[in-house]
């Protein structure tokens, strides 16, 4: 059902979703690429996003190809009949070797090794990871392939990863990516304008949750 006040002027209307919680979440390390399930919070956002989507219909669903993506958004899926395409560059940003550290100390890592090389830490990479420039890069034929479409469109994936969409989106520097937070089970909903520019309508929203 596409319907809503002023959307008929919107070539593309984009529903974003961060999963829902994990037990790394909660402990505060780092996932990255790891395959880690929600937990019974996550799994309990999870129905909390089926309820507020519900009767809702999508042109296109794509959720990353990790577990806790899909699993937040598989629920809706089946009580909808949609059909949901994984897709890899949806993934997380890789923390490389130190994904299952402490996230904290993976951001002091990041911070001190910015003012070490004099670049800004959207550039850092962790070893045999990537940086937000490098997330940033992977989504840009994603980006492009939004860009040429019309309809609904919702996509599930991953804090991180959905602030480099939204910058990119946006037309914004990857440093700009580090600007965006999204909260576990988390909603933002971005509108294209008749000129082809985006516009975000609601950010980081969990009154559902």
């Amino acid at each position: 059902m596409t319907v809503g006040i002023g959307r008929k002027l919107s070539r593309m209307h984009i529903t974003l979703v961060r999963h829902g919680e994990t037990e790394w979440n909660r402990t505060g390390r780092a996932q990255g690429h790891q395959q880690i399930s929600l937990n019974e919070t996550g799994r309990s956002q999870a129905e909390r996003v089926v309820e507020r989507m519900k009767n809702e219909s999508f042109d296109r669903v794509w959720s990353s190809d990790l577990l806790r993506a899909y699993e937040t958004i598989e629920p809706w899926a089946r009580a909808e009949g949609a059909t949901v395409i994984q897709r890899r560059d949806l993934r997380e940003r890789s923390f490389g070797d130190w994904e299952g550290d402490s996230y904290h100390d993976v951001l002091a890592r990041l911070a001190q090794r910015a003012v070490e090389t004099g670049k800004h830490e959207s550039e850092i990479r962790p070893p045999n990871g990537e940086s937000y420039a490098d997330v940033c890069l992977r989504l840009r034929p994603l980006v492009e392939e939004i860009r040429s479409q019309e309809g609904r469109l919702l996509i599930v994936s991953h804090g991180g990863t959905l602030g480099c969409l939204m910058a990119s989106l946006f037309r914004a520097d990857h440093s700009t990516a580090m600007s965006f937070r999204f909260r576990n089970g988390a909603v933002a909903e971005i509108m294209q304008r008749p000129n082809g520019d985006f516009a975000l309508e609601r950010y980081n929203d969990v009154s559902h949750l």
